[in-house]
């Protein structure tokens, strides 16, 4: 069934005229047809002639009726088909789902069995077994769920048998089998580049073990190889088949080139400059994984940053807790030798103490999560938040200070507003801005600019944040306290910082 709807549709448009439209000039002028074609062709690359076949193969039937009234000029026709389509495609993925969910084990099991090989050299027998699933998901379709589960186990285990004689055979004959079936496709005509670097990865299987017969993970290594560029070059030969076949113009394969960059760039939301050249559609999609990859750092970090503090805090917790039953138990161990009175006296001198350790550890834990808030506030490119004592550290290195300059420009309100929020969490905190520089420049020119960048700060602090200017002072550190060397690019962008320290 693999590339079936393809097959039949180019079929369809060999056996026509010259003066007939070709696939992708009806894909073009189209909008229902080309959108069926697309769900149809998502379908199949999801399985969907295996979990929903029976409404797969409708629908694929409908497809090819619709090119079918296209080509003839049928429109009312071919729309009323595609849309015949497009509707029931929608109960063919509701039953792929549920086919999905009910073998989840057996598909894992045929997809272990696949890399594995056996669908290669039991090609009959994996056929087969895909038939019978194949059946049992069409009882899916039917509504009879227990039928199908009762089919479930039988299918699995003949996966199962599958994979573990492939597991048996070999890769060395898996790789073999794979080449072979690239080579009855004809992929040595339509794919003869990689074909050929999948039959030299084979002669070195041979040549491995030739060698060694104990270098079985090497072997299996350029075993996977192989039929990594066989499995390649099929898929390059039903390609370049569809293209051949479908009377495709060059601006057609760069427009489909086009089209598969725009699928993939889909989820990154960034628009690509096809109307400038590939190579920076290329570099934006590679800008825009970047990005995201960044933002799943920093959140990585920030994540272990605070299971780390979680940690330490309940070991912490534990540490107090265990300190005070162990006092709790001494006292009651002298209760025996005292009087009532010196007993009252006790257990309530012992209540007390538990009562200011919840008091304080209700204390502690409430500052903790105000310290996990003004910590959520910034991004590791912003700032460092630490603890210093019962104090707080706001280490600030995101500041975008022009050189040499003490002017705070309208790029850095947004990383202000997060300072003042943080603050704000401590109403009753002193706060201690301080201005820090590289080594570069004179040791004056440093104190000087370092303390006028500081009482900037400070000044947008009380001004525009509303902080009460009694509780904020500022002063300039220049170059003395480097957390970072000098002697690179990044170690003093490290030390030109400003520090806001909450004194609570």
């Amino acid at each position: 069934m693999r590339r079936l709807f393809f097959v039949a549709t180019l079929l369809l448009l060999a056996g026509c005229g010259g003066a007939q439209m070709s696939r992708g000039d009806i894909l073009k002028h189209y909008e229902q047809v080309n959108q069926l074609s697309i769900e149809v062709a998502d379908a199949e690359t999801k399985e969907g002639a295996l979990l929903a076949p029976e409404g797969f193969a409708s629908v694929s039937d409908l497809l090819e009726d619709a090119l079918n009234g296209a080509m003839k000029g049928e429109k009312a026709d071919a729309d009323a088909k595609a849309a015949q389509g497009l509707t029931k495609m929608a109960t063919v993925r509701q039953n792929m789902k549920k086919a999905r969910e009910e073998f989840e084990e057996t598909l894992a099991t045929r997809e272990r069995a696949k890399l594995e090989g056996a669908d290669s050299l039991y090609s009959d027998e994996f056929v087969s077994a895909d038939d019978e699933l194949r059946d049992a998901s069409a009882l899916i379709e039917e509504g009879k769920i227990d039928k199908a589960r009762e089919k479930r186990i039988e299918i699995q285990n003949i996966y199962a048998d599958l994979e573990l004689r492939a597991l048996k055979e070999g890769k060395k004959a898996a790789a073999e089998a794979a080449v072979r079936h690239a080579e009855e496709l004809d992929a040595d005509d339509w794919a003869p580049k990689t074909f050929h670097k999948a039959k030299e990865e084979l002669k070195l299987v041979t040549s491995v073990l030739e060698a060694d017969r104990t270098q079985k993970e090497k072997a299996d290594a350029h075993a996977n190889t192989t039929i990594w560029l066989a499995g390649r070059a099929i898929a390059i030969t039903e390609l370049a088949q569809m293209f051949d076949d479908g009377d495709y113009e060059l601006e057609d394969l760069i427009l489909w080139h086009q089209e598969q960059l725009e699928n993939v760039n889909q989820p990154l939301e960034a628009t690509l400059p096809f109307d400038e050249s590939d190579a920076k559609a290329v570099i934006a999609m590679q800008n825009a994984i970047h990005g995201l990859h960044k933002s799943i750092a920093d959140m990585r970090e920030i994540i272990k940053k605070k299971e780390q503090e979680k940690e330490d805090l309940e070991k912490a917790h534990e540490k107090k807790i265990s300190q005070i039953l162990e006092d709790h138990s001494k006292q009651l161990a002298r209760l025996h030798s005292m009087s009532e009175s010196e007993i009252n006296k006790v257990q309530k001198a012992a209540a007390d103490r538990l009562a200011q350790a919840n008091a304080q550890l209700d204390a502690e834990a409430a500052q903790k999560k105000k310290y996990e808030y003004v910590s959520s506030l910034f991004s590791p490119s912003e700032a460092t938040v630490s603890r210093q004592g019962d104090n707080i550290l706001i280490s600030v290195h995101g500041f975008d200070f022009p050189r040499r300059d003490t002017g705070i420009g309208s790029e850095n309100f947004g990383l202000l507003d997060k300072i003042v929020s943080a603050i704000n969490k401590f109403p009753k905190a002193e706060v201690e801005i301080s201005g820090h520089t590289d080594s570069r420049g004179g040791k004056n020119r440093n104190y000087t600019l370092s303390a006028q960048r500081a009482e900037a700060v400070a000044k947008f602090l009380t001004t525009i944040g509303g902080i009460d200017a009694k509780r904020v002072r500022s002063k300039g550190m220049g170059g003395d306290k480097p957390i970072a060397p000098n002697n690179t690019r990044e170690g003093r962008s490290k030390n030109r910082r400003i520090e806001v320290l909450l004194t609570l």
